[in-house]
């Protein structure tokens, strides 16, 4: 699936996303199908139908940005406290479906973001998450949290939060990439890692498929 928001398909024909998956799902069997760029809002509005599709091993490449556990930072960004449900909601999908390669996007060094609020959000997405994309705050004018009045970080300072997320994000067990700027050899290092966990997903559900299939049906 391809869109730049892809959780409002279908919203003003009466139809959903989940709907659409189990449709192209039935076309054959002969392709896998991803789900980008999933808003938290409409994954926990239909996170019963979603997780039953998500189930079918089919679905191998997930990913919903949430960029940070922190409902305060959440509510100074005007994006609803969801992404706690959301990490809920995927560790019952990893369990149904250990094929599918769990994505998101952490912001890190948004005015006032504290250390404490950044570790807790490494703590709560490592677990379940298979690849993070770590995005510094970049501050552009015009935008609504300039005017705010909150003290910005240095770009010194975002940078070394960044280098700091990234690292302990991959003791951790996590693929990290970095959302800034990468060179055409971190992409295709991060695109081998990739295809390697895909691999590595793909020997362990062998013989598995039909019972995870069911679960998704």
């Amino acid at each position: 699936l391809v869109g730049q928001e892809i959780g409002g398909y279908g919203y003003e024909i009466g139809t959903n996303l989940p709907t659409l998956i189990k449709k192209i799902l039935e076309i054959d069997d002969s392709f896998d199908v991803h789900v980008p760029q999933l808003h938290p809002s409409w994954a926990i509005k239909y996170a019963d139908e979603l997780l039953e599709v998500f189930s079918n091993p089919r679905i191998t490449d997930i990913q919903i940005p949430i960029q940070t556990t922190s409902d305060r930072l959440l509510k100074l960004m005007r994006r609803p406290p969801f992404s706690k449900k959301v990490c809920e909601l995927l560790k019952e999908t990893k369990k149904r479906n250990v094929r599918t390669i769990l994505r998101t996007d952490i912001m890190v060094g948004f005015p006032t973001e504290t250390w404490e609020e950044l570790r807790k959000t490494l703590d709560d997405v490592a677990p379940v998450f298979d690849e993070l994309t770590v995005y510094g705050f970049e501050q552009k004018k015009g935008v609504p949290v300039e005017k705010m009045g909150l003290e910005f970080f240095s770009q010194e300072e975002i940078h070394s939060r960044v280098d700091w997320l990234m690292k302990n994000a991959k003791e951790k067990g996590c693929l990290v990439t970095n959302g800034g700027q990468m060179t055409v050899k971190e992409m295709q290092k991060a695109d081998k890692l990739k295809h390697e966990l895909s691999a590595i997903r793909d020997e362990a559900t062998k013989g598995a498929n039909s019972t995870l299939i069911q679960i998704g049906t």
